[in-house]
């Protein structure tokens, strides 16, 4: 069985790369695992406006 088909959305969504925080390592006290966190920052696309 496939998707379903979209009539006038679309499928596809754009966002751009602003930057990123510096990462922070933790340790969780339960079990001793190590992670690491640090967040990404995006943008969405500027609207356009075209005349023809």
């Amino acid at each position: 069985m496939g998707e379903p088909e979209s009539e006038g959305i679309a499928d596809a969504y754009r966002f751009y790369y602003k930057g990123i925080t510096d990462a922070k390592v933790l340790e969780d006290a339960t079990d001793g695992r190590i992670i690491g966190r640090w967040k990404v920052k995006f943008r969405e696309p500027k609207p356009g406006f075209a005349v023809e």
